[in-house]
C-alpha cells in the first residue's frame, strides 16, 4: 500500500490558485507542487453538495487517520482513527499569526501523525474553515500588493452583472448600501452577499483580498505537508470538495446564488513521492468527474502508475458532448458539463450554455446561438 497524505478543502476556488491562472493572488507551494506532480484543469463536483463529494472520495479506501474540524462527521466511518478539532464558532477574533489559526493546528495534528512510531499509510485531513471561518491574518495579503498584472479575464469579476432579484431570504453582509470599503474586510464571517448595483465600486475586490488571504494561509501550511510527504514517501493530494463564488454568478460566498462552474469546479493537484515518476508537471485538460477521483487517484496503485499519460492528454475528442457529467443538485433543476459545454436550468426554468473550457466564469451566455446544443442537454435523452 501507498502511503497517502491527503488534503481536502471545502470551499476551495481554482480562482485563487496561481497554477490556475489567477492574477490575484499568490501561492508558491501550492504551484510547486503543480510543476512537479499533476493538475486537473476542469475536475467537476459530481454533486454540489460537499459532504457528498467527500463521502465519496473517502468510501475508496478504509482505515487509516482522520484529521478534521468536524463539519463532516458521517466519513468518519472510513477510518480506523479521528482526531476531531471542531472550528469555535463563538471565537470572532482573526489571528495575528499564521500558528494561532486553527487549519494551522489540523496541521500540527497531522505533522504529530506523521512523526509517531507507526504513522498511518493513510492520512486525511480535511476542513471546512474557507465556508465557515476566516481567521487567517490579514497581513498574509498586503494591500498595497501590486495589481498590475489584472487581466482581461480577470476583468469578469469586476463585470459581473448585478442580479435583478434577491432569491431565497439569504443573510447579506455587512457591505450593503452604497459608500466605500475598506481594503480588506476583519470579520472571520465568510460572505453570503449578493452584488447589487449600488454596492461600492471596490466591493468584490476587496472580497478577494480577504479570500485570498485565507488561501495563502493555506499555500504557508502546505509548505510543512510537502516536508511531511517526503519524509515518509507519501503521495500529497490537494483536493476542493466544493469551490467558491468570488462574484462570478452575481454573488460572493460558499453555496449560494444560482448554481454556476465556481461552485462546482475545483482544483485536484497530486504530488507523488520523488524519483517515482518522471512524466512530471502534467495537466489534465479534460473533463473529470469527482466521482472518478476515488478510483483513479486515491487508489492503493497510484504510485505505481501514471494518473494519466501523455498519450491519453495528446489524444483528441472531436465530440464536445462527450464525456457528459450530471452534477446531482438542489440549487437548480439540471446541470450538466460536457467536453465543450456547460448547461443548467435554474430553478425559474430559465436555461443557460456556456462554452467549455473557454468561458471559465460563464460570462457569455450563448444558448440562443447553440439551440441545438441546448435541447440535447436539457434531458438525459
Amino acid at each position: 500500500m501507498t502511503r497517502q497524505i491527503v488534503i481536502t478543502l471545502e470551499g476551495l476556488s481554482v480562482d485563487a490558485i496561481g497554477c490556475y491562472g489567477s492574477a490575484f493572488n499568490q501561492t508558491p507551494t501550492i504551484d510547486a507542487m503543480a510543476s512537479d506532480g499533476f493538475v486537473w484543469d476542469r475536475l467537476v463536483c459530481h454533486d454540489d453538495r460537499p459532504d457528498v463529494v467527500l463521502a465519496t472520495l473517502v468510501s475508496s479506501r478504509h482505515g487509516g487517520l482522520l484529521i478534521d474540524d468536524g463539519t463532516t462527521p458521517s466519513v468518519g466511518r472510513a477510518f480506523d482513527l479521528v482526531q476531531t478539532m471542531p472550528i469555535d464558532s463563538a471565537d470572532k477574533s482573526v489571528a495575528n499569526r499564521v500558528e494561532d489559526t486553527h487549519f494551522s493546528r489540523l496541521v500540527q495534528s497531522l505533522d504529530e501523525a506523521v512523526n509517531a512510531d507507526s504513522p498511518a499509510e493513510r492520512i486525511w485531513l480535511h476542513s471546512g474553515f474557507l465556508a465557515r471561518h476566516w481567521d487567517a491574518p490579514r497581513d498574509l495579503f498586503p494591500v498595497d500588493e501590486s495589481w498590475d498584472d489584472w487581466g482581461d479575464d480577470d476583468q469578469e469579476f469586476l463585470d459581473t452583472e448585478p442580479p435583478g432579484t434577491v432569491s431565497g431570504g439569504a443573510p447579506l453582509s455587512e457591505t450593503d448600501g452604497e459608500g466605500a470599503c475598506p481594503p480588506i474586510f476583519e470579520g472571520v464571517e465568510p460572505p453570503v452577499h449578493p452584488i447589487v448595483a449600488n454596492d461600492p465600486v471596490d466591493l468584490i475586490m476587496a472580497w478577494m483580498r480577504t479570500y485570498g488571504c485565507q488561501v495563502r494561509l493555506i499555500d504557508q501550511l502546505l509548505d510543512r505537508c510537502v516536508d511531511l510527504a517526503d519524509q515518509i514517501d507519501a503521495t500529497l493530494i490537494l483536493m476542493g470538495t466544493s469551490g467558491f463564488n468570488l462574484g462570478q454568478n452575481g454573488w460572493i460566498g460558499h453555496g449560494c446564488g444560482p448554481l454556476r462552474s465556481a461552485q462546482i469546479q475545483v482544483p485536484l493537484i497530486v504530488r507523488t513521492p520523488q524519483g517515482i515518476h518522471h512524466d512530471v508537471g502534467m495537466r489534465w485538460p479534460k473533463l473529470t468527474g469527482s466521482q472518478d477521483v476515488a478510483a483513479t487517484v486515491i487508489a492503493d496503485d497510484l504510485v505505481d502508475r501514471l494518473p494519466f499519460t501523455a498519450e491519453q492528454w495528446a489524444a483528441d475528442s472531436d465530440d464536445a458532448f462527450d464525456p457528459m457529467l450530471v452534477t446531482q443538485t438542489e440549487t437548480a433543476d439540471r446541470c450538466v458539463n460536457t467536453g465543450g459545454w456547460f448547461y443548467v436550468r435554474d430553478r425559474d426554468q430559465s436555461e443557460h450554455l456556456y462554452l467549455k473550457p473557454d468561458d471559465r466564469h460563464d460570462h457569455n451566455d450563448v444558448g440562443r446561438l447553440a439551440p441545438d446544443a441546448l435541447d440535447r442537454l436539457s434531458t438525459d435523452g
